[in-house]
């Protein structure tokens, strides 16, 4: 989602200014899936970069910092086996039943709400979390 701000413009005509922009979505503790969607992508989307993904340990941090445990989240790792930049980066959250999942790609971040597969939200290779 992208939060656009709009422009008015003055009595004579002349200038624009800019309308303050929308609140951030706020983390809902105990909150289900469905209504933590907003504040996941909005709480991940700024660390969305142009040509990289971020820093695993900058979506984990941004991800504590609303009060999920290492228990309930996981991640991929930034790089490759072979020390290369990652192309993509995936990060989960799970609440009850459901998965927060995002995902960083080539300057995007997108997210969705999922069923767990065999109990888990991120199938593959995931960062060990302490």
């Amino acid at each position: 989602m992208a939060a656009l701000a709009g422009c008015a413009q003055t009595n004579n005509g002349s200038a624009s200014t800019q309308a303050p922009a929308p609140s951030a979505a706020v983390w809902v503790p105990g909150g289900t899936a469905e209504q933590n969607l907003p504040a996941f992508q909005s709480l991940l989307q700024p660390l969305t970069d142009d040509d990289k993904v971020p820093t695993t340990q900058s979506v984990v941090d941004a991800v504590h910092s609303v009060g999920v445990t290492n228990d309930q989240m996981q991640v991929t790792p930034d790089h490759t086996p072979k020390d290369l930049d990652a192309d993509n980066l995936s990060v989960s959250v799970k609440i009850d039943d459901q998965c927060l999942i995002g995902q960083y790609h080539r300057g995007r971040f997108d997210a969705v709400v999922a069923a767990p597969i065999n109990g888990s939200c991120l199938v593959g290779n995931t960062v060990p979390l302490q």
